[in-house]
């Protein structure tokens, strides 16, 4: 996912549960730069969105978000 500083962009990704769990999932996003927040909510679905803000101060360069629930 490409985001332009001072931007935000939402994306959906597919859930799928293990072992039987039929709860919610909540996600969220390691290793996050500073100037670049997300929010989720929790799903019980199979698809669920995460938005990705950044401010003008985000750094310009190429980060590995971890998506995990």
């Amino acid at each position: 996912v490409q985001v332009q500083r001072g931007q935000s962009v939402t994306f959906s990704v597919n859930v799928t549960r293990d072992e039987g769990y039929t709860g919610a999932v909540q996600l969220f996003i390691d290793n996050v730069p500073a100037g670049v927040t997300f929010t989720s909510q929790p799903t019980t679905g199979n698809t669920a969105s995460i938005t990705v803000n950044t401010t003008a101060a985000a750094s310009a360069n190429v980060f590995a978000l971890t998506l995990r629930a």
